[in-house]
């Protein structure tokens, strides 16, 4: 995996992006969950 420099607004808005993909995919497909 590669090392990708991002600023800290970017990496704070990928982290709330993947925090609500994770709820999206709970929500949609409970089995697919954590």
């Amino acid at each position: 995996m590669k090392a990708i420099v991002l600023t800290w607004p970017e990496t704070k808005r990928r982290a709330q992006d993947r925090a609500n993909w994770r709820r999206t995919v709970d929500a949609l497909c409970p089995t697919a969950g954590t």
